[in-house]
């Protein structure tokens, strides 16, 4: 992290800033964010695997678009007793998935300002 000047003011800012604390212009930075809840939702009404495309992590999304379709093969298979674990799972799943995709989106967040 360096200090570079503010074009308008001359104050040392920072080179991470979006806008200098001083004056307030804006130094044309801009930080892409995650929305955590955005991340937990896809997760949640998507079957584990929205929300991993969303943070940008594919490999997981692609292994939970799997087992979503697969599960969702089996909940509707027309075998009543599997009907209804199907659907206990899925919904403690998607509260699993959506947290850890929340999280992860979080920490993408906290990696764009690293940088």
């Amino acid at each position: 992290m360096a200090l570079i000047k503010c074009k308008e003011c001359g104050q040392e800012i920072s080179d991470m800033a979006t806008a200098c604390p001083k004056c307030g212009k804006p130094t044309g930075l801009v930080i892409k964010r995650k929305s955590p809840t955005t991340a937990f939702l896809g997760n949640f009404f998507f079957g584990g695997w929205a929300g991993y495309f969303y943070v940008g992590e594919y490999r997981l999304g692609v292994i939970f678009l799997i087992s979503f379709i697969y599960e969702l093969s089996m909940t509707f298979s027309g075998r009543s007793h599997l009907e209804l674990s199907g659907i206990v799972v899925s919904i403690v799943l998607a509260f699993l998935l959506g947290h850890d995709a929340q999280e992860r989106a979080k920490k993408y967040n906290q990696s764009q300002l690293k940088q």
